[in-house]
């Protein structure tokens, strides 16, 4: 019996292994979401595809929405993963009113660009995709409340939304600011250090 599931085992590690080399080879072409998923989730260290594509070691590509048929696939800036979080059964990715279908994923320098056309500053794509960066101004609300000891670390992460979204709208004079602060590109931005400064606090004595 052992011994059938050893061999058992050994197969299925044999058609993983044969399965990513075709995914390794097909990347070169451009993956599915999916495919990027299944091929990328047993790497060292990985958390997810969005953070991956964010660190710009891969990058996408895909159709905005509302589509225009004098646009073509555009490379989705890496910034842009913040706030954009993946479907991988209809294969488009959407967030803060954004929405990109038809995506491939491909491994390389993530501000390639699909075009000749000058590159615009991240500033005038920033303006285009119809938000500010707020990344900065939301992590250093983060820290300015920690500093200030009103983290309750045994408490939910989403009770920190409001006072973070009170502290930007400050911080930008603009009590009305609601472009950048979804729960969604919150998420992406406070849990990682909230679960950082907590474990941290954990370890030590």
């Amino acid at each position: 019996m052992f011994e059938n599931m050893d061999k058992s085992m050994a197969e299925a590690a044999r058609q993983m292994a044969l399965e990513k080399k075709k995914l390794i080879a097909k990347s070169k072409d451009g993956l599915t979401a999916a495919e990027a998923h299944q091929l990328l989730s047993g790497e060292p260290g990985f958390n997810s595809l969005e953070s991956i594509l964010a660190s710009g070691s891969w990058y996408a590509t895909g159709l905005q929405t509302p589509i225009d048929p004098n646009r073509g696939l555009e490379h989705i800036a890496a910034y842009l993963w913040d706030v954009l979080e993946i479907d991988y059964t209809d294969n488009d990715a959407f967030g803060d009113g954004l929405r990109y279908v038809r995506l491939r994923v491909y491994k390389g320098e993530g501000e390639r660009q699909l075009s000749t056309a000058p590159r615009a500053d991240k500033a005038d794509r920033l303006r285009r995709a119809g938000r500010p960066s707020l990344g900065p101004e939301i992590e250093a609300a983060y820290k300015d409340l920690l500093a200030a000891g009103e983290i309750d670390f045994n408490g939910p992460k989403k009770w920190l939304y409001e006072p973070i979204r009170k502290k930007v709208r400050e911080h930008e004079n603009d009590p009305n600011l609601k472009k950048g602060l979804g729960d969604e590109a919150l998420r992406k931005i406070i849990h990682p250090l909230f679960e950082a400064d907590k474990n941290r606090r954990s370890a030590s004595p």
